[in-house]
């Protein structure tokens, strides 16, 4: 496992902040607006963290970016404004597999971000090896809920209330789930 914390104001920039445009004689061009500081100040705190040998196998990769409290906000409150999470962690992986974290991000099979205000502003970042116990762990958890909320013999269409299982696909209420619902009949 990996875990540190870099200090630091996040970088707002992404690799979504890209311009385009064009030249006098008609050509579209693409320019980076403010992402080329952004890779720098990441990459420059993410070298101090890089791991004595690459991840090999499916990795979970927890980020946690800290950006500083402004106007009315509280230490710990979500962050909401731009940007998106899912484009802050693409120039994040992007530079972690350049400086040998792993291979290729492909082997990120779990990515979970989250945005908050903070009074110590940072990235906070942990890398962990998934083995297979995760997996049938997980898969005990998804196979336990469809079985609470099977429906017409685990139909994808039904969901269980008071009365039965009701089709999301058709609407039609199945009183009796070993019946199935309408939309099983269809395939």
């Amino acid at each position: 496992m990996t875990e540190f914390f870099m200090a630091m104001i996040p970088p707002t920039a992404t690799k979504q902040a890209r311009g385009w445009g064009k030249t006098k004689s008609g050509k579209v061009i693409s320019y980076d607006r403010a992402n080329a500081n952004a890779e720098g100040k990441l990459t420059a705190h993410l070298a101090k963290h890089i791991p004595p040998t690459p991840y090999t196998g499916a990795i979970r990769v927890l980020v946690k970016w800290l950006f500083p409290l402004r106007w009315q906000h509280r230490d710990g409150e979500w962050y909401t404004n731009k940007p998106d999470a899912d484009n802050l962690c693409k120039a994040l992986y992007d530079i972690m597999t350049k400086l040998g974290y792993w291979k290729d991000d492909a082997k990120i099979a779990s990515s979970i971000t989250e945005k908050f205000w903070a009074e110590v502003p940072g990235i906070y970042v942990k890398i962990e090896e998934l083995t297979n116990a995760d997996l049938k762990e997980i898969s005990n958890e998804v196979s336990k809920k469809q079985k609470e909320k099977a429906g017409c013999f685990g139909c994808w269409f039904a969901e269980w209330d008071a009365d039965g299982a009701t089709c999301r696909r058709t609407g039609l209420n199945v009183g009796n789930p070993g019946i199935g619902c309408a939309c099983r009949l269809e395939t």
